[in-house]
């Protein structure tokens, strides 16, 4: 290579010898992990802000224990802001608190009630935080008291257990930041976010102790930026039918002795058409689902032309049933967690210039048909019930 090019090659190299690729550089040993937040109204100042902070710290676990063990640590702070109360951290430890690794935004009902946009601003604004994090509503008590709930154990691990199983039973979906964000922004849709509760349980086996569990079902519904109520089980489901986000569950219906039979679902498919008739909105939605039987309480003989689309009718009825209850709420409270509105103003945009400065008055006027197409499609190899000659006496 001529020497010119050379002095050319390096001229150009040598510029990144001097540059670092992040111009603010932390040593992660004097930083704290934050992997969860709990934030709810202060105790000690008016209008104020309450962080209760979940990280955790590597224990040197005995020999006969195999290894080490992670324990949480507890951090709590309070200001007049949420960035306040952030800074006021420093003031009870050495290290400084980074947000770049919390998972978990939990909000208490109270907190939700007051205005969550308040308390949710600053993990949108800062730098360091995720807007991928999951961020949940406390039912009942405050964020504080969720994060304590795991005594020795790590709430982070409880709540990504939760959220890894929420499609099971479709009860509820997992929901980030910077999605409840958007859906807070929209003027004519109302925002929900997954409900979380604490329960007690029996610790071990016939004892009289109990233990404080979190269960993860249901939806916090939001008009404007506050909590306004909470919707669970079939309501619940109602919803994510509508959404299009139930991924399995379980239907309980009768055969003809009146004995449960267990239906799985193994997929759905929703689909929403929107129609202005005479200035009044139609909406007809249409669920189209796939289901195995999974379990036969009786004897009946349900593997039959006859029988399967019994049970596909009744499996189509209590869809129906759950929808219309979710349909049902949201006219009561006249919030569209349905996303009715949405979806006109894509399907007819023009149509809806002319109907959306009076949409709350026709949301509630709105017509709504449900169509489902139910389908029972396996049985798991097994077509008969145990001791199905009884079925037949």
């Amino acid at each position: 290579m001529p020497n010119g090019k050379k002095c050319v090659l390096i001229l150009c190299v040598l510029p990144f010898f001097f540059v670092t690729s992040c111009s603010i550089q932390k040593d992660i040993g004097k930083l704290i992990l934050a992997t969860a937040v709990a934030i709810d109204q202060s105790d000690t100042e008016d209008n104020g802000v309450k962080l209760t902070v979940e990280t955790q710290k590597t224990m040197s676990a005995s020999s006969s224990q195999g290894g080490a063990q992670k324990k949480p640590i507890i951090l709590i702070s309070q200001g007049q802001t949420v960035f306040d109360a952030d800074r006021n951290f420093s003031a009870y430890t050495e290290k400084s608190l980074f947000w770049g690794h919390t998972q978990y935004i939990v909000v208490g009902e109270s907190a939700a009630r007051d205005d969550i946009r308040k308390y949710l601003d600053f993990f949108i604004r800062n730098h360091e935080n995720r807007l991928n994090a999951h961020v949940m509503v406390v039912q009942e008590e405050s964020g504080e008291e969720l994060l304590k709930s795991g005594d020795e154990d790590l709430v982070t691990n409880k709540l990504k257990s939760l959220v890894d199983n929420v499609g099971d039973m479709s009860l509820s979906k997992e929901i980030t930041l910077v999605e409840f964000v958007e859906a807070l922004g929209s003027k004519y849709s109302a925002a929900y976010l997954p409900c979380l509760k604490i329960v007690e349980k029996p610790e071990g086996s016939g004892g009289n102790d109990y233990v404080q569990d979190i269960v993860l079902g249901g939806y916090a519904i939001f008009k404007g930026t506050r909590l306004q109520d909470f919707i669970t089980g079939k309501e619940a489901r109602g919803l994510n039918w509508v959404t299009g986000d139930v991924k399995s569950g379980i239907i309980v219906v009768k055969d003809k002795d009146g004995k449960d039979i267990s239906l799985e679902i193994i997929s759905a498919k929703t689909k929403i058409k929107t129609k202005l008739i005479d200035g009044i909105p139609n909406i007809e939605i249409k669920i189209k689902v796939n289901s195995n039987i999974g379990e036969l309480e009786g004897a009946s003989d349900v593997f039959n032309a006859e029988a399967l689309s019994e049970l596909a009718r009744q499996q189509a009825d209590v869809i129906r049933e759950e929808i219309s209850s979710v349909v049902e709420f949201a006219k009561q409270n006249n919030t569209d967690i349905l996303g009715f509105g949405d979806k006109i103003f894509h399907q007819h945009p023009v149509q809806w210039e002319g109907i959306k400065d009076k949409w709350s008055e026709l949301f509630l006027k709105t017509i709504v048909r449900i169509e489902v197409e139910p389908n029972i499609s396996g049985v798991y190899n097994i077509t008969k019930a145990v001791r199905s000659w009884e079925g037949s006496e």
